[in-house]
């Protein structure tokens, strides 16, 4: 099946209503920016109280990697917006 990933609203506005959320893979298997990017957009996707917010890269990026450098592989940051 597809990887499990969950989502949860940090308390940092990304400003325009939208709120930066920890993304959350299995800590088991590193992914790749570019992976952990399209698992959550998936994941968002079926979301129908979430919508995705582009953000600049290099933000997103700076914002995982504030997590840890430890769970830099296994976390993602990025804004959305939910309901």
């Amino acid at each position: 099946g597809a990887p499990t990933v969950r989502h949860f609203a940090s308390t940092e506005s990304f400003g325009n209503g939208a709120r930066w959320h920890l993304f959350l893979f299995d800590p088991a298997t590193a992914r790749s920016l570019d992976d952990r990017l399209a698992l959550a957009r998936a994941a968002v996707d079926q979301d129908p109280a979430c919508r995705w917010v582009e953000a600049p890269l290099a933000e997103v990026k700076r914002q995982t990697l504030s997590q840890g450098s430890r769970y830099g592989d296994t976390t993602l940051a990025a804004p959305l917006r939910c309901t």
